[in-house]
């Protein structure tokens, strides 16, 4: 009997941890495996025809004869690199300052800083649209506080639109 109870308490996690792994290979081994195969044939949008297994040629079209590549890959690595080194940079001092015996109101700020990830995306957006707005916005505001500089026109440059997306929580 404590043979059965013991192999009972050790499968008991690996029970409680399947449906994870089930729903991650489901939605997430599955569909990648699946695109990494079709990404070498030659699918017709059109028509009954059998795709056409053409091997790398795909991925030799994007890095030789797409436009847009490098532009797109050169975009996603300022944003992962200006991104998440900003969010380091600014939420490790951040951390240990709310931390810190200095501060009183700790829960607030935490909750303040939470807030974002718990909210839907669209009203994150709208959030950080105002925030960002070129007449009426609380950073220009600020800057101007402090500078005598113009208004900068975030939703229209594409430098300004890049730190946008780095700061706005994506959760």
């Amino acid at each position: 009997m404590d043979k059965l109870n013991a192999r009972r308490r050790n499968l008991t996690p690996y029970i409680l941890i399947s449906p994870f792994f089930i729903l991650f290979c489901v939605f997430g081994i599955y569909p990648i495996s699946y695109s990494i195969i079709t990404s070498f044939f030659n699918w017709p949008l059109l028509g009954n025809a059998a795709p056409k297994f053409i091997g790398f040629d795909n991925y030799a079209n994007v890095l030789t004869r797409d436009p847009y590549f490098f532009k797109a890959l050169y975009n996603t690595v300022i944003l992962l690199v200006f991104g998440s080194l900003m969010q380091h940079v600014v939420a490790v001092p951040l951390a240990i300052l709310i931390n810190s015996k200095i501060i009183r109101s700790k829960e607030f700020f935490k909750t303040t800083f939470f807030l974002p990830y718990i909210t839907s995306t669209v009203s994150v957006v709208i959030i950080f649209g105002l925030l960002f707005d070129t007449n009426y916005g609380l950073v220009n505001w600020v800057i101007s506080f402090f500078s005598e500089q113009q208004k900068i026109r975030w939703m229209f440059e594409p430098w300004g639109i890049q730190a946008v997306l780095a700061f706005m929580p994506q959760g």
